[in-house]
């Protein structure tokens, strides 16, 4: 029978564990990355959109000030973002904007929103506010079927 004793002992293992591999997956400013960024694993330079928003998820979870990647996450996005809100899904330090992800997925607003509430600041988002709508309406105003409504 497990005890809460037992699941104490295992969760604590667990954080041990993955807090480990922390220092994997942040990497400092570099090239078309001006902000300090996440990546999904050791082995990565880019910054991708679904799995840097998963990984900055777990990161507040364990220390709200981690909010700051999740914020650079927004902010390095932003800046390969086009004025009609187009914004790649990756972005490679030495390339910038990777091909291979036409479009970011709609986790803009979420991921503001959670870097803002670990950080208790959500004033950093009033400059960019603009660029942020474009990127997040983008999906819908450009590729939605006429037919269906529904997002391609």
């Amino acid at each position: 029978m497990t005890t809460p004793s037992d699941l104490n002992k295992l969760s604590a293992e667990a954080r041990e564990g993955i807090g480990a591999l922390r220092s994997r997956v942040i990497r400092r400013a570099n090239g078309a990355l001006p902000y300090d960024y996440i990546v999904p694993s050791g082995v990565y330079e880019e910054q991708w959109d679904w799995d840097a928003f998963f990984v900055g998820l777990h990161l507040i979870s364990v220390d709200r000030a981690d909010g700051i990647y999740l914020k650079n996450w927004c902010l390095n996005f932003l800046g390969h973002t086009e004025p009609d809100g187009q914004t790649p899904g990756g972005i490679r330090p030495w390339a910038g904007r990777d091909a291979r992800l036409y479009h970011i997925k709609p986790l803009m607003g979420q991921a503001a929103f959670y870097a803002s509430l670990a950080l208790g600041d959500f004033g950093w988002i009033e400059p960019v506010w603009n660029k942020m709508a474009s990127c997040v309406t983008y999906r819908e105003r450009m590729m939605s079927d006429r037919e269906t409504g529904l997002v391609k």
